[in-house]
């Protein structure tokens, strides 16, 4: 499956790395843009959260996905 194109929660992020660039979503961001504390979430789910940020394209992966996993 290809990454999703949207980035409703504004979290993409990119990392230079020598010669390459890498992209990946911030859950600090959106804690903070969301005020929630992910601190509490277990790790298994921010990784499922990340993995939704990073596949969001508005058909398989929408934005009420990823809120819904917020109000865990």
């Amino acid at each position: 499956m290809k990454p999703g194109n949207k980035n409703t929660f504004s979290t993409r992020s990119t990392l230079p790395l020598g010669d390459k660039t890498l992209t990946f979503h911030s859950l600090p961001h959106l804690a903070k843009t969301k005020g929630v504390d992910l601190s509490k979430m277990p790790l298994s789910l921010r990784v499922l959260l990340e993995n939704l940020l990073r596949h969001e394209d508005g058909d398989i992966v929408r934005a009420d996905d990823v809120q819904a996993l917020l109000a865990w």
